[in-house]
């Protein structure tokens, strides 16, 4: 049987957000934990919900809501929409508790992918509108070469790619 107190929170929370297990436990540890300090609990309340956690872990993943594979994917595609680069994707999976396996598998399947790495600059530099800024400054194309290619290193693409890309680019409009 799940506390009133957990029964609020985590409805509040998994409302909202879309979490790994692993987060979510992280999340609630640090809830209650915030909780004591704040004193809104006692000592042996505090020790009672912490031998609880498991408990409510186990009866939100038999509900559904931990889904990694379908969840990861879901990340995946709005990393791509934005631009990421693989290292940062790999990051941000990191930072929200995924299996490191499930993260290795999707990541090599994604850097696969044919042009993959130009679609995630494109995307990026189409996010950031620095082509734009370029045009609007009217920086000459070694300044605006530069400022772009460090702007890509700085997010994660790799040196060889970006400079690749920023030769085509170049070379195919002649300017930005």
């Amino acid at each position: 049987m799940i506390k009133n107190y957990f029964k609020k929170y985590c409805s509040y929370y998994l409302s909202k957000y879309s979490v790994t297990k692993k987060k979510f436990e992280n999340i609630l540890k640090k809830k209650i934990s915030r909780d004591f300090m704040q004193k809104k609990i006692d000592e042996k309340q505090y020790k009672n919900l912490f031998k609880e956690i498991n408990d409510v872990l186990e009866h939100y993943k038999k509900i559904g809501f931990f889904d990694e594979q379908n969840l990861m994917d879901i990340k995946l595609e709005h990393f791509i929409k934005r631009g990421f680069s693989p290292k940062k994707m790999e990051y941000e999976l990191n930072k929200n508790f995924f299996d490191k396996n499930l993260i290795a598998t999707k990541l090599k399947k994604i850097v696969e992918t044919e042009n993959i790495i130009e679609l995630l600059i494109e995307n990026y530099l189409h996010k950031t509108r620095l082509l734009q800024q370029m045009k609007r400054d009217q920086k000459s194309n070694k300044e605006c070469f530069d400022k772009i290619l460090k702007k890509l290193l700085q997010q994660g693409f790799g040196q060889y790619e970006s400079i690749n890309f920023l030769k085509n680019k170049f070379s195919l409009d002649g300017n930005f």
